[in-house]
C-alpha cells in the first residue's frame, strides 16, 4: 500500500506540473482532478480510519484509469478545429450579446421557480421554517422514500443558469440579478439535501471564469465581483452546515476504527472526521465492490431511462441509491470508476473515462478557440462532472441529464459570440 501511494502521488504529481507547463493554469479541470486524487489516496493511505486495505487490483485500476484521464485530456485538447471565426468588433454587437444572455439567465430562473417555490412550501409543511436545521433528516427521508412530494426536474433549470451566470460574470462582471440564480440553486437543493449538488452549483459558476482566463480578457475586481464572490462563498459555507449538521450524530460503534488522533478530532470537531471520510471512504468503497463485483449494462450511466422503464412496466434493474458497503464502516460512495465498472466492466470503465476525458478537452478547447459562450457553457457542465467524478458519477442523476439537455438545446439555438476587444 505505501509503495502504490508513493507511485500513485509521484505520478499524479508529474501530470500536474505537465499540464501546468502546458497552459500556465493550475485551475484546470484536469489538475483539480488529479490535486483531488492524490489527496484521496494519501487521505486513505494516511490510515486515521482503519479502513481495509485495498487490493492490487484495486491499485492498478485506479492508476490506469487516472494516466488515461490525463491523456484523454490532452488528446482531446489538441483535436484540430477548422478555421477560427472572427469575434464581434461593434459595441454594438456587444450590448446585444449581452442583453441576450441576460434574458437567457432571468427566463431561466424564473422558469426553475415553478418547481423550486411549490417544493420549498412542501417542506416548510412537513418540517417546519427553519429548514436547515431538519437537512439531515429530510436527506434520510429521501433516502427512504418518504420525502413529501416534489416537482421534479423543472427546478434544475437555476443550476443551468447558474452556468450562464458563471459565463455572463466572467465577461461582463458582476450584475445584482447574478444571484437570483445562484439563490434558487441553494434553495432548489435542500429537498434533496444533497451536499454534493452545491459543490456542484459552485463549479459551475467558477468554470467560466477558469476557462475564460485563456481568452486573454482582464478585468478588475470591483466591488460587484466582491459581492458575487462572497455570494459563492456562502454557498460553500451552506455545504459545511448540511456537513456539520450530518455529523452531530456519529455512530458509537465507529470509534473503534478511528486512530487516537482521528478520536480527538471527531470528539472536538466531528465535522472534520465527515470530511475526511467524504474524501477518503470512496477509495474504500471501490475495492469492496471489486471483492465481489455484479454487471447490469448501463445501470448508473442509462439510469434514468431505466427509472422511466420501471415506472412503465418494463423489468428492468434500477436503484436510486448505491449499495452500502462495510469498508468497516458503512458507506455507498464508490466513484465513478464504481459506477462504470459495474455498467461497461474493466475494460468498458478504461474506455469510458478515455472517452469522457478526450470531450472534456476538446469542448474547452473548442471554447478557447471559437470563443461561443454556448461552448463554454458544454465545457463548464463537462468539467464540473469530471471533477466531481471523484465522487459519483452524476450522469446517473435526472437532474444532470436535465441540465445537459437544456445546455445542449441553448447551444443549439443561441448563439451568443464572446467579445475580445471592443
Amino acid at each position: 500500500m505505501g509503495f502504490f501511494v508513493f507511485l500513485y502521488s509521484i505520478t499524479g504529481i508529474g501530470m500536474i506540473v505537465s499540464n501546468y507547463k502546458l497552459n500556465r493554469r493550475i485551475l484546470s479541470s484536469i489538475n483539480i482532478y488529479l490535486i483531488i486524487w492524490v489527496l484521496m489516496v494519501l487521505l486513505f493511505g494516511a490510515r486515521w480510519i482503519n479502513y481495509y486495505y485495498i487490493s492490487e487490483k484495486t491499485m492498478l485500476f485506479i492508476y490506469i484509469s487516472t494516466v488515461l484521464v490525463f491523456l484523454g485530456y490532452r488528446l482531446g485538447s489538441k483535436i484540430k478545429l477548422s478555421n477560427k471565426p472572427k469575434p464581434p468588433k461593434t459595441k454594438k454587437s456587444f450590448f446585444k450579446n449581452k442583453r441576450k444572455l441576460k434574458n437567457e439567465i432571468l427566463i431561466i430562473s424564473f422558469i426553475s421557480m415553478l418547481a423550486i417555490i411549490p417544493n420549498t412550501i412542501f417542506l416548510m409543511q412537513r418540517y417546519g421554517f427553519n429548514l436547515l436545521s431538519k437537512t439531515t433528516q429530510i436527506y434520510y427521508d429521501n433516502v427512504a422514500g418518504t420525502a413529501p412530494f416534489s416537482i421534479p426536474y423543472i427546478g434544475a433549470l437555476a443550476q443551468v443558469a447558474c452556468i450562464l451566470a458563471g459565463i455572463y460574470f466572467a465577461l461582463y462582471g458582476f450584475k445584482k440579478f447574478l444571484l437570483l440564480p445562484l439563490v434558487l440553486a441553494m434553495v432548489g437543493i435542500l429537498p434533496s439535501g444533497s451536499r454534493g449538488w452545491l459543490i456542484l452549483t459552485i463549479l459551475f459558476v467558477l468554470f467560466p471564469t477558469f476557462i475564460t482566463k485563456r481568452f486573454g480578457i482582464k478585468t478588475k475586481l470591483s466591488k460587484g465581483k466582491i459581492v458575487f464572490i462572497i455570494g459563492i462563498l456562502l454557498t460553500f459555507v451552506l455545504f459545511l452546515i448540511l456537513t456539520i449538521n450530518r455529523s452531530k450524530y456519529l455512530d458509537p460503534n465507529i470509534y473503534k476504527y478511528m486512530s487516537p488522533g482521528m478520536i480527538k478530532v471527531a470528539n472536538s470537531a466531528p465535522w472534520l472526521f465527515k470530511l475526511y471520510q467524504y474524501f477518503a471512504s470512496p477509495i474504500g468503497v471501490y475495492n469492496a465492490y471489486l471483492a465481489e463485483p455484479n454487471y447490469y449494462f448501463g445501470k448508473n450511466t442509462f439510469a434514468v431511462l431505466y427509472n422511466f422503464l420501471n415506472k412503465m412496466g418494463v423489468d428492468v434493474v434500477y436503484d436510486r441509491y448505491q449499495k452500502f458497503y462495510s469498508i468497516p464502516i458503512e458507506t455507498n460512495v464508490g466513484t465513478w470508476l464504481l459506477e462504470l465498472t459495474q455498467d461497461f466492466t474493466y475494460i468498458g470503465l478504461m474506455y469510458v473515462v478515455f472517452l469522457f476525458s478526450i470531450f472534456v478537452g476538446y469542448f474547452e478547447r473548442k471554447a478557447v478557440i471559437y470563443k461561443k459562450a454556448e461552448d463554454l457553457m458544454i465545457s463548464s457542465l463537462l468539467n464540473t462532472v469530471l471533477v466531481m467524478s471523484f465522487f459519483v458519477w452524476y450522469f446517473r442523476e435526472g437532474t444532470m441529464i436535465v441540465v445537459l439537455l437544456v445546455c445542449l438545446l441553448i447551444k443549439v439555438f443561441s448563439k451568443i459570440r464572446i467579445p475580445i476587444r471592443i
